[in-house]
């Protein structure tokens, strides 16, 4: 069986691996900073990278383009993530 060149390509790996971490710290800056984030854009969209609000918005198209606007770099490691109040519970 053959494995995808993710598994054989070093560098590919790396960028996967960096990609990953890169994300999930920015997934815990948007968790670490909720308090902050429900005082500021409760009720909306925020898109987070690098540690820092990069764009809000009332939906996910208005962050989609606010984000193509700027030029963002990668939107695999961007976190979006609707504000809601303390103790919301979501129903998926």
């Amino acid at each position: 069986m053959a494995f995808p060149s993710l598994f054989v390509d070093r560098s590919a790996r790396e960028i996967a691996v960096s990609r990953v971490l890169e994300a999930t710290a920015n997934k815990h800056w948007v968790s670490d900073h909720m308090p902050e984030l429900r005082r500021e854009y409760l009720n909306k969209y925020v898109a987070v990278d690098k540690g820092r609000v990069i764009a809000v918005g009332e939906n996910q198209d208005s962050i989609f383009k606010h984000l193509k606007k700027i030029g963002t770099r990668d939107f695999g490691v961007v976190i979006i993530e609707f504000i809601t109040d303390e103790g919301t519970v979501w129903i998926l």
